[in-house]
């Protein structure tokens, strides 16, 4: 009997130790649950999200010179001198001189041909000056004869009828010869100054031939339109490509050099369409040169076209050009730079803001473990907006202050 009872309390011992692990087994399995997620509340509010933006720099005043095109010359000029890379010139300052010495020819005979005409032109008006003259001294006399014979014609009733008649006639010539001279002095008087006016028109045409021809010669001086510094661009030269010497033969319309100012510089980017709406007047932001990692320059965004340009061949999307302002200065900063733009972009509509790691996937549906009416976790499916690196815009399928389930680990199911 003494062995039944020590044995009975045994098991007893035992069956409350077993129970009391159990209960312990419990809780630490639930605490484990609870510590797979957390609880978060989808708040109405605005993202800022990071954009960055790739762009090259470019001067806000800058001037590219060409060699001329001059009509009815030759297509090839050569170069007699060019200032060297990197200088910096003044306004007027002369850059490159090309070979000008047939244009100046060009330029001397069309003015010894304008002289000519001009002296030609001053002969005319004089002789036509003297030929009215005597187109007038001409028309005073043949009036003269006529009232000559008027007068004779009043003495009929004492002459003889033959010299009556005769006075009858020379007075009907002398009114005729009055009447012909009149036309003539008028028709003649035409004739002269359309022969003058042709005279003009050539010698104005000659001034205009005359001037052409001075600045064809005076634009193969190539001169600074802005103060600057200048960059010499690659041209074609004996089946190669460099800044160009002189000596060279250089076709019409060749990109010689640029001239800029590093005072002022921009930023010309390419915005995608999907990014062009968070652009908004005043938006600042960094530079970042590819060339020089550590340089940071304060930027802030002046203006995007209005029109969206096709990404090429398959590519969807579209892009719209952009201009951002470089508020600093360095001297380190050129035209021609790979760079990129780092932006702080907040949207303009505030949105239903969660966790970004309470977004889940099925396929390629997103949706929420969300708390329901009677306290249980739902599946609810979203429609995504906006987002960074740690919050996500739900648009649809949830509604404002509801809970949602956040895991600790990306992917780990409640």
């Amino acid at each position: 009997m003494v062995r039944s009872k020590a044995s009975a309390g045994c098991g007893a011992a035992l069956l409350l130790a077993a129970m009391g692990a159990g209960c312990a087994g419990a809780g630490a399995a639930r605490r484990a649950a609870a510590a797979k997620f957390s609880v978060a509340r989808a708040v109405r509010g605005r993202i800022t999200r990071a954009l960055r933006i790739g762009g090259k720099t470019v001067a806000t005043h800058a001037f590219t010179l060409r060699l001329p095109q001059i009509p009815g010359q030759s297509y090839q000029f050569v170069l007699v001198s060019i200032v060297p890379n990197g200088t910096r010139v003044q306004p007027g300052q002369v850059l490159a001189q090309f070979d000008d010495t047939a244009e100046v020819q060009n330029a001397l005979d069309a003015k010894a041909k304008y002289d000519d005409l001009i002296h030609q032109v001053a002969d005319t008006r004089a002789q036509n000056l003297a030929n009215a003259a005597q187109r007038t001294s001409d028309l005073k006399q043949a009036q003269a004869d006529l009232g000559k014979a008027l007068l004779e014609l009043k003495k009929a009733p004492i002459l003889s009828a033959i010299e009556a008649q005769t006075d009858r006639l020379n007075r009907a010539d002398a009114r005729a010869h009055v009447a012909d001279l009149t036309v003539e002095n008028r028709d003649k008087a035409r004739a002269d100054a359309a022969a003058l006016r042709i005279l003009q028109l050539q010698r104005d045409q000659q001034h205009v031939e005359w001037e052409r021809a001075r600045a064809a010669a005076a634009s193969l001086t190539l001169r600074a339109p802005l103060a600057g510094m200048v960059g010499l661009l690659p041209v074609f030269r004996a089946n190669s490509e460099g800044p160009a010497q002189p000596g060279d033969q250089l076709y019409t319309g060749t990109s010689l050099l640029q001239i800029f100012n590093r005072s002022d510089m921009l930023v010309s980017a390419q915005v995608d369409q999907a990014d062009g709406a968070a652009l908004t007047p005043g938006l600042r932001g960094t530079l970042r040169l590819d060339a020089y990692p550590g340089l940071r320059l304060p930027v802030h965004f002046l203006s995007v076209s209005p029109m969206a340009v096709a990404g090429g061949l398959g590519v969807p999307t579209r892009t719209f050009s952009a201009l951002f302002h470089v508020d600093g200065r360095d001297p380190r900063l050129f035209p021609g730079l790979t760079a990129s733009i780092e932006l702080a972009v907040t949207n303009a509509r505030p949105e239903l803001l969660i966790p970004r790691l309470a977004l889940r996937f099925a396929g390629a549906q997103p949706y929420v473990v969300a708390r329901g009416p009677g306290g249980g976790w739902r599946r609810a499916d979203v429609e995504l907006g906006n987002f960074n690196a740690q919050q996500v815009g739900i648009r649809s399928g949830l509604a404002a202050d509801e809970a949602v389930q956040v895991p600790a680990a990306s992917g780990e199911e409640p």
